[in-house]
């Protein structure tokens, strides 16, 4: 076989896929990745160069490019490649970007819940669903609880605005910046 068909067999199997790319993209792919993975030291430049096949300098003519390579030099390059390997895959990150989102997804529905950052923080929220949900319900259901089994509440000044937008009324203001209020549905007297 030669590099001829090999660039044929390529060629064939990306344009079935649809794309109107040479096999040349790959190429140039690979040898940029693997750049960016010799910057984060887990593959030598020899090494890169040698798998894209290139003769290099006179150091990489007698080390790499001298027929026949010794058994821990192979072992060697195999290893280099397992470490820049994650560069190649198209999908890496993926997890970890899915693992964020959902977590700021959660993040933000506790804080529509009724629960303060602090107490987020120091929450799993690698949780499983239901876990989650019945945190999330447990802590709903004691909101509307609270809020409807009291009529009237004395709160700080600075937390009155919240409680009026939710339907709270005034009542009257008591010494120390705080305030009386009533609950939505009751009445003044």
């Amino acid at each position: 076989m030669r590099a001829r068909n090999v660039g044929d067999v390529i060629r064939d199997s990306i344009r079935k896929a649809g794309f109107p790319m040479r096999p040349y993209v790959l190429r140039s792919y690979f040898d940029t990745e693997m750049m960016l993975a010799e910057s984060k030291g887990l593959v030598l430049r020899d090494y890169r160069q040698f798998w894209m096949g290139h003769k290099g300098d006179i150091e990489h003519r007698y080390t790499l490019n001298k027929g026949r390579l010794p058994g821990e030099v192979v072992e060697d390059l195999r290893e280099a490649y397992r470490r820049g390997q994650e560069y190649l895959q198209t999908g890496r990150g993926e997890p970890d970007s899915e693992e964020r989102l959902r977590d700021s997804f959660r993040k933000q529905l506790l804080l529509v819940a009724g629960f303060k950052a602090d107490e987020i923080e120091k929450m799993d929220l690698s949780m499983d669903d239901s876990s989650f949900q019945e945190t999330v319900s447990k802590r709903l259901l004691e909101q509307s609880k609270e809020e409807q089994g009291t009529s009237q509440r004395v709160v700080s000044v600075c937390d009155v605005d919240a409680y009026l937008s939710k339907g709270w009324g005034y009542v009257a203001s008591l010494p120390g910046d705080r305030i009386i209020i009533r609950g939505p549905s009751s009445s003044l007297f």
